[in-house]
């Protein structure tokens, strides 16, 4: 599941009943109550763990997910077998809740404890009886999988005319993973596919200026695309950050008036 966008999850499974032994006009109640789970319920939703780390989720007995799935009343799951229908998949229904987008990416678990109890019975159907009969246990999983998204801006140097000193220029990677991600921005070598942050070019027809794109204010150290050398490096909120790219043209031979452009490619890599 990518949890950044903040979207719910929905899935489906089903209980499975049998019973023998109906005949007639008999019929077979069979209720199903749900308990909690290994981790105490959080609001309205049941939790699913991994290590410390927490993923909300509910069980319904409806396909619209309005009632929970619980133990008493309503909330109970139930099934009706007849010497016809002696046996009957029910469904019941999962959600992981919205709005969850800092949960930590891991795989999540919980152990559900499931207590049947029923009656037979003819004529109108009779409310569950409190008795039980049986328990059984299910597990719940969940995947939270490490996701990163990225938005740029454009970098613009100011106007000039003669390359005496140097002209610098700023522009942003706003980066967004999930939380605890490490990850790694590359910039790519431009159009010119250079090897040296430093030696990047724009260009206009075959006329080039030498730029070079760097991670710090100081411009010493060059923004590349090799992992953990010229990378910018950094770790993941489940907000964005925002990385400042700082470009510089080195003082260099005067080139013919015009509008000069290079494209850069970002990527975000991360585990």
């Amino acid at each position: 599941m990518d949890v950044l966008p903040g979207a719910a999850f929905d899935t489906a499974s089903t209980v499975a009943s049998s019973c023998t032994g109906i005949t007639g006009t008999t019929k077979v109640l069979l209720c199903y109550a749900l308990n909690s789970g290994t981790y105490p319920v959080s609001g309205t939703n049941r939790q699913m763990g991994s290590g410390a780390n927490r993923l909300l989720f509910q069980a319904y007995v409806d396909a619209g997910r309005s009632i929970n799935w619980g133990t008493t009343g309503t909330a109970l799951l139930k099934v009706i077998l007849t010497a016809t229908a002696p046996s009957a998949p029910t469904s019941y229904y999962g959600r992981v809740a919205a709005g969850q987008p800092a949960a930590v990416p891991a795989a999540y678990s919980t152990t559900m404890t499931v207590t049947v109890s029923g009656t037979s019975y003819t004529g109108a159907t009779p409310t569950c009886p409190t008795a039980s009969l049986a328990t059984f246990t299910f597990n719940v999983t969940g995947t939270v999988i490490s996701s990163c998204n990225a938005t740029t801006t454009n970098m613009v140097f100011p106007s000039t005319s003669f390359f005496t000193g140097n002209i610098d220029g700023t522009s942003t990677v706003r980066v967004t993973c999930t939380n605890t991600t490490p990850y790694h921005v590359r910039l790519s070598g431009g159009n010119a596919a250079a090897t040296n942050p430093a030696l990047r070019k724009m260009s206009l027809g075959a006329n080039q200026i030498t730029y070079g794109l760097y991670r710090d204010t100081p411009r010493s150290l060059g923004w590349g695309s090799t992992d953990s050398t010229d990378t910018l490096d950094a770790t993941g909120t489940a907000s964005a950050i925002t990385h400042t790219v700082y470009g510089r043209i080195p003082p260099q031979v005067p080139v013919p008036p015009g509008t000069y452009s290079d494209t850069v490619v970002v990527t975000v890599s991360f585990l």
